[in-house]
């Protein structure tokens, strides 16, 4: 039997296996504004200075973050994440507004002292 083209594909092809090489991210969530991907990081090596920017325009400067650092050592994701702990010690986050305030039942805030009877609590229904 003679070997066509087709049956020599078939029997030498074989499948390739891609390899998933993780990438860094280049641009980040904006812990202010809550913007997807709004956050730049820019790292200006020559003078070791990198600057951390939101360009969503609910920000206004409110998330803009400059600091040093080591060129060799460091990524944009180091210092985003430097800025990010910086934004969440210099401002605790605010009380959400629809939340509603926890009240419990049946205290009145007034403790009974040795002298005066406990009031019977009434039997819950049943």
């Amino acid at each position: 039997m003679k070997a066509t083209k087709d049956m020599m594909k078939a029997t030498t092809s074989s499948s390739k296996v891609k390899k998933h090489e993780f990438k860094v991210p280049t641009s980040f969530d904006c812990p202010v504004c809550k913007g997807k991907g709004t956050v730049i990081v820019q790292l200006n090596m020559t003078r070791k200075i990198g600057t951390v920017h939101c360009r969503a325009p609910e920000c206004k400067g409110r998330a803009d973050f400059t600091s040093s650092f080591v060129p060799r050592l460091e990524q944009p994701v180091d210092l985003y994440f430097r800025f990010r702990d910086q934004q969440e010690t210099a401002s605790p986050p605010a009380p959400d507004p629809s939340a509603t305030p926890v009240v419990s039942k049946g205290t009145t805030g007034v403790q009974p002292t040795s002298d005066q009877p406990t009031p019977p609590t009434p039997d819950p229904p049943a």
